[in-house]
């Protein structure tokens, strides 16, 4: 999936930027960090899937049969934060 995806790119580019690749010491520093912002990237996907269901539910107008499904796909992605 996408978010694993961006976790791992995450986790590299603080591997990286952290100097953890050199020195085993720092990566307390990277693991600190990464708990912080692996949750917030996680939610990325979901979070404008979220978006797009809700843009969706406006779009389609009232009356209109799928308006209730793009609801309820997007009561889905918020359970899903």
């Amino acid at each position: 999936s996408l978010a694993v995806f961006l976790r791992d790119v995450d986790y590299s580019i603080q591997f990286y930027a952290t100097g953890a690749f050199i020195d085993a010491t720092k990566e307390v520093e990277l693991n600190r960090v990464y708990w912080v912002s692996a949750p917030l990237i996680t939610a990325l996907p979901y979070w404008f899937r979220l978006q797009q269901c809700i843009r969706r539910f406006y779009d389609a107008g009232s009356g209109n049969p799928q308006r209730t499904a793009h609801l309820l796909n997007a009561g889905k992605y918020a359970t899903s934060i």
